[in-house]
């Protein structure tokens, strides 16, 4: 009962939560920022195409100050779908704005795990981890990309980080 009541209020926020997007962009329909916040929204409510729209909104406007945002949450919600190619080019296009993005340069190595490229993932994680504190979901896939290509003792190392980290 108590999991039926935690979903019933989840499925209420998430209902509540489109409304005042939806309400904000009836001000300003054209906001970058409002656009592609409720894109980025609807591809993890599992509204993808719609979401797409949005974030695509955000990216054509040419006073958009962060367009490297929209170009990462439109790579991620095609990663989402299972276009690949579609989001590796929406996440090059974030880093060729904002070189280094760790965000980007996380999916990116992801999309390349998907897509079988696996020596490329374990470079762009490994470039990745090089300059910044490794997060869990940057751990994980460490594990996996190395359980892909047979490295045990990598792998082992990715897991015994995994958990010891904070995040």
């Amino acid at each position: 009962e108590m999991c039926i009541r935690d979903r019933a209020y989840r499925i209420r926020e998430l209902q509540l939560a489109d409304q005042d997007f939806r309400r904000a962009l009836s001000l300003d329909g054209k906001d970058p920022e409002i656009n592609n916040n409720y894109g980025w929204f609807l591809c993890q409510v599992g509204r993808e195409k719609e979401g797409l729209g949005h974030i695509q909104t955000a990216m054509r406007n040419p006073l958009y100050k962060t367009p490297e945002k929209a170009y990462l949450n439109a790579g991620s919600c095609y990663a989402k779908i299972g276009d690949l190619a579609a989001a590796e080019g929406h996440v090059q296009q974030s880093l060729r704005i904002v070189p280094g993005n760790p965000q980007a340069q996380l999916e990116l190595a992801s999309i390349n795990y998907r897509k079988g490229d696996l020596e490329l993932a374990r470079q762009e994680l490994g470039d990745l981890l090089r300059q910044n504190e490794p997060n869990a979901e940057a751990l994980w896939l460490g594990v996996r990309i190395e359980r892909a290509l047979g490295n045990r003792s990598a792998e082992a190392r990715y897991t015994c980080l995994l958990y010891t980290s904070p995040s």
